[in-house]
């Protein structure tokens, strides 16, 4: 005999589900697993769940306690990888109006005599050409303009080496800032990590008709 999602977790909808328990044991920061779980059984709760559930089940036909907590390590031990790898796409770090980051390292020697060479070494964010974020299209690196900015870690007087590292970063010119902040609101409209969790949980727990 199948049965609701709902009814196998009762205190879900007042945040104590399946997701409080897998946060029990690895969780990610900014989601609220209490959240997940009213958001898990208000979207899913109607769904029939699988007969793997009932091997959790305690004499009520619930699921709590320690046959909670052994489900949501199964969940875990399924998913997490997946789901670490697809947490950091979606929270890394960057600025949405930049698009290049170019670092060049100069070692300037001045000899005696006092003529002077010069050496670069020089590293970007990619090789050559230049991508906007979540854009297929490369740009090269010198459309646009971006800020130069030089730093002299050291100083010679008449002979000896400098060495300076300049960094030019900004947009280069691909899109307008207006444009690329648009971009990015539109990348998080479309990656809900909530319902990510959401249906892989539900692969392992629900049937596939309601």
């Amino acid at each position: 005999m199948y049965k609701e999602i709902k009814k196998y977790f009762p205190e879900a909808i007042n945040g104590d589900g399946i997701f409080s328990a897998i946060a029990n044991i690895k969780w990610f920061p900014g989601v609220n697993p209490d959240s997940l779980d009213q958001y898990f059984i208000l979207k899913y709760g109607n769904k029939l769940g699988s007969s793997l559930l009932n091997e959790f089940t305690d004499e009520n036909g619930v699921i709590t306690g320690d046959k909670l907590h052994n489900l949501a390590m199964i969940i875990h031990n399924r998913n997490i990888v997946n789901w670490e790898h697809e947490y950091k796409t979606l929270t890394v770090e960057y600025n949405p109006i930049e698009n290049t980051d170019y670092v060049e390292s100069v070692t300037e020697h001045v000899e005696n005599n006092g003529e002077s060479s010069t050496e670069a070494d020089s590293t970007t964010n990619s090789s050559g050409d230049k991508y906007a974020f979540n854009s297929e299209t490369a740009v090269h690196d010198n459309k646009g303009s971006v800020s130069d900015d030089t730093d002299t870690s050291s100083s010679y007087s008449n002979a000896g080496d400098t060495e300076r590292t300049i960094r030019k970063h900004g947009n280069i010119g691909v899109t307008t800032n207006a444009d690329m902040i648009k971009s990015d609101v539109s990348v998080w409209d479309k990656n809900h990590f909530y319902d990510l969790l959401c249906s892989d949980v539900c692969d392992l727990i629900t049937l596939s008709i309601f």
